[in-house]
């Protein structure tokens, strides 16, 4: 098991997806004999990561609960303490993501805050440097709030240095890059994600590929360079159909819509807003699908077809039990009561 955990890393940050669905396949199936051993531990959590990547978000949300009951009762308990404590922390930190296009931010944030207090509280610093990245993604790359992160980041990628994690280090700079982009300095922000991209590339981790991508797209468009975010975003889904890594999907169909709208492209924007609610809709994302839905509702609303807005957007609203307070929610309850007001 520990020598077939290697063999699915290397896969895994490499972006070979089905390589590393076959692994954890295998670990499941070595696990068998062994279903409440730490060996059932690690392959729930490698089955229910690699179900992540590929937007199969469902299965994955029971891989990774799996792996942290299978943990609950060995906590506090000597032996094989160290191993699955980390592997609780690390599936808590994925099932955060997994939990967020899932539909439930409120449960998500918990989880990501939980990993991070515990792995802080083991002193494990390669763990220590991933949920410092995990807090991070999940707050600008997911865009889970809309709060000042600077220093989080600063503070994280600086941990990472001092201790010589360098993908980790790598993924953070990235993010580093979209917050600068976002708060106005949009240049600067093309060239911290490029630089960590290219030294991504040198290490051989492609993973995330597609999100930075979209990322980087998004920022072009910022500055006005729309046929350059365009065409990053149709690398961005390509990258994603060779490698299966399908976790952001509807997300690139959504932002290549936004990029058309600001191309004057409406239709053609209609039809990849229409795209991104049917993958995120494939994958029962319904964050990923709020957020098509939201963008989708405004364009018909300024189209002159309330209507069909208010109708677009309602029913995926109504879903959500938690999480009004995040910028996705506001946003989409802003669109809803501009409608509202209009038919009034």
């Amino acid at each position: 098991m520990v020598v077939l955990y290697g063999l699915w890393g290397v896969h895994y940050v490499r972006a070979e997806h089905e390589a590393a669905r076959a692994v954890a396949l295998e670990c499941l199936r070595l696990s068998e004999p062994h279903a409440q051993d730490e060996a059932a531990v690690l392959a729930n959590y490698l089955m229910g990561d690699t179900l992540w990547a590929t937007g199969e978000f469902v299965e994955a949300r029971q891989h990774l609960e799996r792996s942290i009951a299978l943990c609950a009762p060995a906590r506090g308990v000597a032996k094989a303490e160290r191993a699955r404590h980390n592997h609780d922390i690390t599936a808590l930190s994925y099932l955060a993501w997994t939990l967020w296009p899932l539909g439930y931010p409120d449960q998500a944030i918990a989880a990501a805050q939980q990993a991070a207090h515990r792995a802080r509280e083991s002193g494990h610093v390669p763990l220590i440097a991933f949920v410092s990245f995990v807090e991070v993604f999940l707050a600008t790359a997911l865009a889970a709030t809309d709060a000042p992160i600077a220093a989080s980041t600063d503070q994280a990628i600086a941990y990472s240095v001092e201790h010589g994690v360098t993908a980790y280090e790598l993924w953070t700079r990235f993010c580093l890059g979209i917050t600068v982009a976002r708060r106005g300095e949009a240049r600067r922000g093309v060239e911290i994600m490029r630089a960590a991209m290219e030294a991504l590339a040198q290490i051989d981790a492609k993973i995330l590929r597609p999100l930075h991508f979209g990322h980087l797209a998004a920022a072009h468009a910022s500055l006005g360079e729309i046929d350059i975010g365009l065409g990053l975003i149709d690398e961005a889904i390509h990258v994603a159909g060779s490698t299966g890594e399908r976790v952001f999907e509807a997300e690139l169909h959504r932002l290549h819509g936004e990029l058309l709208i600001d191309h004057g492209k409406k239709e053609a924007a209609e039809t990849a807003l229409q795209a991104a609610i049917g993958a995120a809709r494939g994958q029962q994302a319904r964050l990923w699908e709020l957020r098509a839905a939201t963008r989708l509702a405004r364009l018909r609303h300024d189209l002159g077809r309330d209507g069909e807005a208010k109708q677009t957007l309602a029913p995926i609203y109504g879903w959500f039990t938690e999480g009004f307070d995040t910028v996705d929610l506001k946003a989409a309850k802003g669109v809803l009561d501009e409608l509202a007001r209009a038919g009034d």
